[in-house]
């Protein structure tokens, strides 16, 4: 006689695993982005693949207790995505909630506080009120056309932030450029159409201009729109996930533009919240643009001198309005990804220079959005960069030194290296700091 199966037995392909930063779930059953290898009847071994973000896990089955235990955690990709799974996590079985009692129920309450649990939709993370006002932005000398620090004696530049979906951030970002700059500007945030409270918040705060957009139109199209509505000497380019480090950031990226009208777009040193270098300046190795010595200590020698590159990262690019004028606008043909790198190497071939800016330091969390919304950069944007450009890196390495820094392959230490406890820990302290 065959036994009865019961609502007890378990399957391995009720798990699912949920990523800290974005919320997304991938189940044991999406076999595209999962693979399971059982290495004995109680130790099964797990991958998810999530983009940029591998784990695998290797999980032991207590089927006479009905837990389940992490005993081997690993991640081959420490890109800032690192799931919400710890050594020695406890999980109940997915059928045990029903009913459980005592000090089952107080396990499954810890449990459903992390990642992996029983099945069915994750539990939404608490959300905190933001606040209406950022505190001292009333304390800003505005102007009736809302320029900032106005002085008659200089002219201004314009603060162009472009956001989708990052109200977390829009608050502490703008709270610390508004404490930290000096120099006279206007800022403007382009809202590519996000689906979150951001706009709702932004309209609230009377010392910006917001540019809605009525769908996601890319970083190009964009920051295009608002550098033909702004009014400045100088344009600069914001992600929202970049945060002002120092006090006269601004005023160091203005000072290296004016040094020659031959300089066309000034960039500055990006750290990781975990101060390890992201940018100082970008470079082409092999065809293939990239951050030379990314995820080396904000120490090394290479930080701190000012240097002729091909291109600087669109999350803080200072171009000149003569640059707009000589150079044209970004070519909006690449919707996400490679737009800076082909607006640098247009400005080299314009006889024009793009400087590396060692004084102005900011905090960049790199690809937020990206992260957030699980999309990557499109081979599209990659083919159109090699069909634009390959057949004439020759000139331009004429012009610059095209690979002037290590190959991001051979960078001697892990980049992104840091947890998304510590990526909260970071925009929490920011947030006593600037919001308090």
């Amino acid at each position: 006689m065959t036994p009865k199966t019961t609502q007890r037995s378990w399957n391995i392909s009720d798990l699912w695993i949920r990523v800290q930063d974005t919320g997304q779930v991938i189940t044991t059953k999406e076999k595209q982005y999962c693979t399971i290898k059982q290495l004995s009847p109680f130790i099964w071994h797990v991958t998810f693949t999530l983009y940029w973000c591998e784990s695998q896990l290797i999980l032991k089955i207590n089927r006479k207790n009905r837990i389940i235990t992490i005993i081997n955690y690993l991640e081959t990709e420490t890109i800032n995505c690192h799931s919400a799974v710890y050594l020695g996590n406890k999980v109940l079985f997915p059928d045990v909630k029903k009913g459980c009692k005592g000090q089952k129920r107080k396990l499954l309450k810890t449990i459903t506080m992390g990642s992996l649990t029983h099945a069915g939709a994750p539990p939404k993370p608490p959300r905190k009120p933001l606040p209406n006002q950022i505190p001292f932005a009333e304390n800003l000398k505005i102007t009736k056309s809302k320029i900032i620090n106005y002085d008659p004696k200089q002219s201004f530049a314009s603060l162009i932030i472009l956001n989708y979906n990052t109200l977390e951030l829009l608050p502490v970002g703008i709270a610390s450029i508004l404490k930290n700059t000096i120099y006279p500007y206007e800022l403007i945030v382009v809202d590519n159409a996000s689906s979150d409270q951001s706009i709702s918040w932004l309209k609230r705060q009377p010392y910006l201009k917001l540019i809605k957009n009525h769908g996601n139109f890319g970083w190009a199209k964009g920051n295009n729109i608002a550098i033909k509505k702004s009014k400045g000497a100088f344009f600069v380019l914001l992600n929202s996930d970049v945060f002002a480090r120092h006090k006269g950031w601004l005023t160091q990226m203005v000072n290296y533009a004016m040094t020659s009208s031959r300089i066309g777009t000034v960039g500055a040193k990006l750290f990781y919240p975990h101060r390890r270098i992201q940018h100082i300046g970008g470079a082409i190795h092999s065809g293939s643009p990239h951050h030379p010595f990314e995820g080396a200590p904000i120490s090394i020698q290479a930080a701190y001198k000012s240097r002729n590159v091909p291109f600087n990262t669109g999350a803080c690019l200072l171009i000149k309005r003569s640059t707009i004028k000589k150079v044209g606008y970004l070519n909006e043909e690449y919707r996400f990804g490679y737009s800076d790198v082909d607006y640098g190497l247009k400005v080299v071939m314009k006889n024009l220079r793009n400087v590396f800016c060692p004084k102005a330091v900011l905090t960049h969390f790199w690809a937020y959005t990206q992260r957030k919304t699980g999309k990557g950069i499109p081979q599209s944007a990659v083919q159109l960069y090699l069909d634009n450009w390959k057949s004439k890196l020759s000139i331009l390495n004429r012009k610059v030194k095209l690979d002037w820094g290590w190959p991001e392959g051979v960078t001697y230490i892990k980049k992104r290296q840091r947890s998304n406890e510590f990526d909260r820990q970071f925009i929490e302290q920011k947030k006593k700091e600037f919001l308090s």
